[in-house]
């Protein structure tokens, strides 16, 4: 759980093979980077998103940065953006493997949410004093909730949200000053994207003032991809099929344009807008119950856990296997290093088990670094990006280390192992080749991190 992009992907150059091998016409590369793109339920979250209240390390108001995936300002949303370009001015010779973490299919599992299912913003300042049901949510009548406190700030740029339990696209709606009696008084038709509008009414039902614009920003999937709420949590992290590793994508090399538009099924919107505003595959329900049909995926969606010693394992496999096809072939493998884009720390203990609890946090840490070092011993680096304020950089750096030549002893067997204890500060100093994490905390930064890890990479 620790846990959109307008980016144009039209000059990306990339030929794409599902299965990992090269097309006739392309040649070896000089190098194979892995980048895992964390997909987890928090990177709907803003880079600078923090838990203000007492219910734990969790971000879960949108005051405190909680979003949708194809929000811009959100971690993913940015990640996309940032990846694409990265991609498309990479250095020639170099593939990449794209993937994510693996999620549950199931439905039922990835949601949407049923109360506050989707989620509008405006950057008009008029809506600060609006609202509109504050006491319910959006699975209660109107389907709409807004409170006061429904924003979010990014440097001097305020939005401010509201929550909808179900698809409003050209309404607008009256309500009195303090956000009760709504009614429509207005359908404008079918627009892309989708709005609502809100508006002022007396007590005698006249409007007061114009109507602010509030636009579509994305759907609420489960944030653990499956139904949680703070009775049912430690249900919810056991048997959680998002802690099952890494889910390879596509290979990519910059060789034409075959690749562009599979390249941008995953790095666009995770969900399709049709002309009209209507979402691909959704088809509306009774209020306060789950939809008809649910919205098609489309590009990489933020739902699940954050399995990244189980990510790590995967890889490992993966590239055993590729190998061994080219050694079957009589051709070497190229340099290969994996750049690990996270948000959080590791939250699973095994492939079906999720784990929160801080003061377990180092333990899980630890299983990474032995996999991160397990790789390198295979002359495999493992390079970490953090991105956002939801990571420890100490955890982070530990993992680094062992992706980058530090070893220590170990405990435990098979998926199970980890370090036996954290390094000590001499340990680094010792380390010459020791790789710190790279750390970022908006596009910009993360787009300096992914360039700086790739050139670390094809220095080595």
């Amino acid at each position: 759980m620790r846990g959109s992009g307008g980016a144009s992907l039209a000059a990306l150059c990339l030929l794409v093979r599902l299965d990992g091998t090269a097309s006739p016409a392309e040649v070896a590369p000089r190098a194979r980077i892995v980048v895992v793109l964390d997909s987890s339920g928090s990177m709907r979250e803003a880079p600078l998103g923090r838990d203000s209240d007492d219910d734990g390390p969790l971000v879960d108001a949108v005051s405190e940065g909680e979003l949708v995936g194809d929000d811009p300002e959100s971690k993913l949303a940015q990640a996309k953006r940032v990846l694409a370009k990265v991609l498309e001015t990479s250095p020639s010779g170099v593939r990449f493997l794209l993937g994510k973490y693996r999620q549950s299919a199931a439905e039922d599992d990835f949601g949407p949410e049923i109360a506050d299912r989707f989620l509008y913003a405006t950057m008009d300042s008029r809506a600060s004093g609006l609202v509109v049901n504050p006491r319910g949510d959006g699975a209660s009548r109107p389907g709409l909730k807004r409170a006061g406190g429904d924003e979010w700030r990014t440097g001097d740029v305020t939005s401010y949200y509201l929550f909808a339990g179900k698809l409003w696209n050209g309404q607008r709606v009256a309500v009195l000053a303090d956000g009760t009696q709504p009614a429509v008084v207005a359908d404008l038709g079918d627009f892309n994207p989708p709005f609502v509008e809100l508006q002022v009414k007396d007590g005698a039902g006249r409007l007061v003032g114009s109507p602010v614009r509030f636009e579509f920003r994305g759907v609420r999937w489960n944030k653990a991809n499956k139904k949680e709420s703070p009775g049912n949590r430690a249900a919810v992290l056991r048997g959680n099929a998002s802690c099952g590793g890494f889910a390879p994508l596509a290979t990519v090399t910059p060789a034409g344009a075959d690749g562009l538009k599979l390249l941008g099924s995953y790095l666009n919107p995770e969900v399709f807008l049709r002309q009209d505003g209507s979402i691909e595959g959704y088809v509306e329900g009774p209020l306060g119950a789950p939809p008809a049909k649910k919205p098609l995926e489309r590009g990489i969606r933020a739902s699940g856990m954050t399995p990244l010693a189980e990510s790590l394992i995967d890889v490992g496999e993966l590239l055993a296997a590729e190998d061994a096809g080219m050694a079957k072939e009589g051709t070497s493998p190229p340099r290969t290093f994996v750049i690990l884009v996270t948000d959080g720390d590791d939250t699973c203990v095994d492939r079906t088990t999720g784990q929160i609890s801080s003061d377990m946090a180092d333990l899980r840490a630890l299983r990474v670094a032995h996999k991160a070092q397990t790789l390198a011993q295979r002359s495999v680096p493992v390079f970490v990006v953090n991105f956002g304020t939801g990571v420890s950089s100490t955890r982070a750096d530990w993992i680094a280390w062992a992706g980058s030549g530090m070893t220590r002893g170990s405990v435990g067997t098979g998926p199970a192992a980890s370090w036996e204890a954290p390094p000590r500060p001499e340990e680094r100093a010792g380390c010459q080749g020791c790789v710190d994490a790279f750390r970022a905390l908006n596009a910009p930064e993360l787009e300096t991190a992914l360039r700086g890890a790739i050139d670390r990479g094809l220095a080595q």
